[in-house]
């Protein structure tokens, strides 16, 4: 009997183990082809490198314009590029494109983090990640987001993100 619990617990460890491995750091989404693929840190970090150098390419309004279209090619299904003044202003959201225009940087998450100022604080340190809170674009519903964040130039800072929990 103490063998078949021990056994049991065994399995129970193995089983646990295998299904959270990697939660946190990869989320899956359709792919263009409609095919469910997963989106790592390292893409998340790639895409938001690939929106700085088309922001420094184009210009930033030409640039804004496109991270706030829909059919753009900085909205990949739930990746999408964000966009902020240094000071808290939002110029583009291809999640929330309503939150454009407004001052968010007091904006605080369910669970006190204080987002823009977070992630502005690692943007300005060179680009890193922020564990926060935010609206799930098809449920709006809040789930647990990672977000990188890095600046473009002393003007603006960009950022992306991935949902480390699905509804």
């Amino acid at each position: 009997m103490k063998n078949a619990a021990v056994a049991f617990i065994s399995v129970a460890v193995i089983i646990a183990t295998v299904s959270t491995a990697g939660c946190g750091s990869k989320s899956t989404q359709a792919n263009s082809s409609g095919k469910t693929a997963t989106v790592t840190r390292q893409d998340v970090v790639d895409f938001v490198d690939e929106a700085i150098a088309y922001g420094k390419k184009v210009g930033k309004d030409k640039a804004v314009a496109e991270f706030n279209n829909p059919k753009g090619k900085f909205v990949r299904g739930e990746l999408y590029i964000y966009a902020y003044t240094w000071d808290g202003v939002a110029l583009a959201n291809g999640g929330n494109p309503s939150l454009v225009g407004q001052n968010l940087i007091d904006m605080t998450d369910p669970n006190g983090v204080k987002v823009i100022q977070e992630l502005m604080k690692v943007a300005r340190a060179g680009g890193g990640w922020v564990d926060y809170v935010w609206p799930y674009p098809k449920t709006k519903i809040n789930e647990p987001k990672l977000g990188y964040a890095d600046g473009v130039d002393s003007t603006w800072w960009l950022g992306s993100g991935i949902y480390t929990k699905k509804p």
